[in-house]
This record gives structure tokens, C-alpha cells and sequence, in this order.
């Protein structure tokens, strides 16, 4: 029943050299609880809850000949787990890897590891902050492709 305001910022961005390349992006919110309307009128000015101000992505790749290897990082601030801002969602950064082989003109190679460093970040904390949603753990992929 609440109702919000937002306002911010995102940018994005792309270079490469030769066979380097890297993209990335960051977006900037600024959200309130605004209205009669919300659910708790002490909320009030509060930013949303699980609305981190800043989160952002960075993916460097790098190719020769007919590999390619690359990383990305993506992470966000902290956020609150509540509209009353009593439970704190912490920072978290994540970081994958990814690596592909073109074993011929129609097939390719790849290996990819999401979470690489098995690190724990909170999506969502519900109620007390004793029930929570965590991204997903390590895992690893290996892939075969032919294209038709």
C-alpha cells in the first residue's frame, strides 16, 4: 500500500583495444516512502525497503584467437530489509568468470563460474530479519554449443 518516489541516475559504458574489451554500468536511486498513503505513516521519507542506492557491473573480456576469457563483477550497496529501517541488508560484490573455445566455425567450448568466491548477499529479510533469501552459491558450468 505504499506509494514511492524515485529519481536517479544510470550510466553505462564500453571500451575496447584490440582484443580487450570491458563494459560496465552503475545506476544511482534515490527512492522515498511518500503519500498518506503508506502503510505506516512513521515510514514516511524512508527509502523503500531492499532498494540499495548504488549497485553496479563491471566485465572485462579479453580474446585470442579463438579463445576468449572474462570476469565480471557486480555488486550493490546496502539496503534496509525493512521500511522501518531496522534490519540492515549488507553490501555484497559477486564476482564470475566465464572462458569459451571456438573448436570449429559451428562449435564452441565454454566454462563458466557464477559466484566464484561462494559469497553470501541477502536479496530479501522478511519480518524480524529470521527469515532470508541469499543469492546463489557457487556453481560451475561446462557447455557444448553447435550451431546448425
Amino acid at each position: 500500500s505504499n506509494k514511492y518516489d524515485a529519481k536517479g541516475v544510470e550510466l553505462e559504458g564500453a571500451y575496447s583495444q584490440g582484443d580487450f574489451r570491458v563494459t560496465g554500468g552503475l545506476t544511482y536511486t534515490d527512492a522515498k516512502i511518500v503519500g498518506t498513503a503508506a502503510a505506516d505513516v512513521a515510514n514516511i521519507g524512508h527509502s523503500p525497503r531492499r532498494q540499495a542506492k548504488v549497485v553496479y557491473q563491471i566485465m572485462p573480456s579479453y580474446s585470442f584467437g579463438d579463445a576468449t576469457v572474462g570476469a565480471s563483477l557486480i555488486g550493490t550497496g546496502k539496503s534496509w530489509g525493512d521500511d522501518a529501517h531496522t534490519i540492515v541488508q549488507d553490501a555484497y560484490q559477486v564476482v564470475n568468470m566465464f572462458a569459451n573455445y571456438r573448436l570449429t566455425p559451428k562449435t564452441t567450448l565454454s566454462f563458466s563460474v557464477n559466484n566464484l568466491f561462494n559469497k553470501i548477499g541477502y536479496t530479501e529479510v522478511e519480518g524480524d530479519g529470521h527469515a532470508a533469501r541469499s543469492i546463489n552459491g557457487r556453481a560451475a558450468k561446462v557447455g557444448l554449443t553447435y550451431a546448425f
